[in-house]
């Protein structure tokens, strides 16, 4: 905060916007819109799915890809306040570790239902034998 005040003194209106918005992005409401967006997402995903558990595979490879996303912008984004201010250490690390770290959990996602997939086939092969 001290290095926002001190260095927004003498920052061009175009560099302030830059910073406004990076403050914005970095804030615990927008963190909070974004994880009750994700919820609903799944909530969702969830009940337009036919069967119960496919439900998981959907929003694993939905997760991919947003961290795929959410790493370029983490790129984009820094590169734009390199580009559009004096300030060139500005740190979007968190970013990028959102991205990865949404990107393990799709993965993680998609091994769980090729989990539960296997279980249900196997069932199903069971409950054929048996009739």
């Amino acid at each position: 905060k001290t290095t926002i005040a001190n260095t927004s003194k003498t920052m061009t209106k175009t560099e302030k916007v830059v910073l406004k918005g990076y403050k914005t992005i970095i804030s615990l409401q927008f963190k909070l819109i974004i994880i009750a967006l994700i919820i609903l997402d799944l909530i969702l995903i969830a009940l337009l799915q036919k069967s119960l558990y496919k439900w998981v595979k959907t929003l694993g490879t939905s997760s991919i890809i947003s961290g795929i996303i959410t790493i370029l912008i983490s790129i984009i984004v820094k590169m734009i306040i390199a580009h559009a201010s004096t300030v060139k250490n500005m740190n979007t690390t968190s970013l990028l570790y959102a991205g990865i770290g949404i990107i393990i959990i799709g993965l993680l996602l998609t091994v769980i239902y090729k989990i539960i997939e296997n279980i249900v086939k196997s069932k199903k092969v069971e409950n054929h034998a048996i009739s």
